[in-house]
């Protein structure tokens, strides 16, 4: 009976000791792991082994995640990026997503610091929560006309994202989706109606634009789950559509806003919104793009010790430090601040 039950379980080993069901090489080179889902009929990208803490980092460089994988002679679509699939991937540093993916899961692309600019297709219709939270190096990112919620902590922390545009698709803005992201406009779409609670908190955000018809209550600036950071209600600018100006200064959380100006809705978001400044590190050297002509930029410890400064020429400027990777420094910008991770 003994040696049976042994049998059994070395029979069973390799089932246990592999989660992703298969795993297929790209052309390049990169090998990707995969689920089958519904049934068999399709893939998610997976991470591999048992667990996503097994090989952490098992994803590196640039990775092309195909839109159909062959096995076995048959052809698969993938069609979601699965939860935890590239957790902790910090040397990953670009993703081509295909436009055969609808799904975008929990935790994704969590702690990612190192993936820059990255464009979701127009098939994502759902955001995970904790998709893409901790990517601070990600500088931008398009979310497609067909997005319709975006889940809670979804962007947190994305420190390196300049603005934010939500399509008018989305539906529903989950807490803390785009928390601590130091942004300097922020455009939110006619379709949404719902936001979670501190969605928007975190930093000081100078334009907000709102094409929403017929704002709903949110959580006003006395709540703990503000929507928004006590200075972006009392110091921006709330841009709101033609004729829903009195809307607004009657609704819950919305009424905070000290500033409320009515504007020609979409139209006018190109002239609304404030200009990105983008701020990048490497080496003890932070470099500002995007900034005003002749503007005063500076470099500070954490402890407030200036170690660098500079006036921008052309819309940049590079300041070189004796700061080491991993130091946090506040960097001015004329009369804006920003913390970044020197790299």
């Amino acid at each position: 009976m003994k040696k049976q039950l042994l049998l059994l379980v070395m029979m069973l080993l390799p089932m246990v000791a592999s989660a992703h069901d298969i795993e297929v090489q790209n052309d390049d080179g990169v090998t990707i792991y995969y689920n089958y889902i519904n049934d068999g009929t399709e893939l998610e990208v997976t991470f591999r082994g048992s667990s996503y803490r097994e090989y952490i980092g098992e994803y590196t460089g640039n990775v092309v995640v195909p839109d159909e994988v062959t096995y076995m002679n048959k052809t698969r679509k993938v069609t979601r990026i699965g939860k935890y699939a590239f957790y902790d991937c910090l040397d990953l540093t670009s993703l081509a997503i295909p436009n055969s993916v609808t799904t975008i899961g929990d935790f994704a692309f969590c702690n990612c610091s190192d993936l820059t600019p990255i464009t979701i297709p127009n098939s994502v219709t759902s955001i995970g929560r904790f998709a893409f939270g901790n990517c601070s190096g990600l500088t931008s990112v398009t979310i497609p006309n067909s997005v319709t919620s975006i889940g809670e902590w979804a962007f947190d922390h994305c420190l390196g994202l300049t603005s934010i545009s939500i399509p008018n698709s989305v539906t529903s803005i989950g807490r803390y989706a785009f928390a601590f992201c130091f942004v300097t406009s922020v455009t939110i779409g006619s379709g949404v109606t719902s936001i979670g609670g501190s969605a928007f908190d975190g930093y000081d955000i100078p334009t907000v634009i709102s094409l929403i018809e017929n704002p709903f209550t949110i959580y006003d600036k006395n709540s703990s789950d503000r929507v928004f950071s006590p200075n972006t209600y009392n110091n921006a600018t709330l841009y709101v559509p033609k004729g829903t100006i009195e809307k607004y200064k009657a609704t819950k959380g919305w009424k905070d806003f000290v500033s409320i100006v009515e504007s020609d809705a979409s139209s006018d978001v190109a002239q609304i919104a404030a200009r990105p400044v983008l701020v990048k590190t490497d080496n003890g050297f932070i470099t500002v793009e995007g900034a005003d002509e002749r503007t005063q930029i500076s470099a500070y410890t954490v402890d407030g010790v200036l170690v660098a400064s500079a006036v921008s020429r052309n819309g940049g400027a590079v300041l070189n430090t004796s700061l080491q990777p991993g130091n946090a420094t506040i960097v001015k910008i004329g009369n804006k601040s920003v913390k970044v991770i020197m790299k």
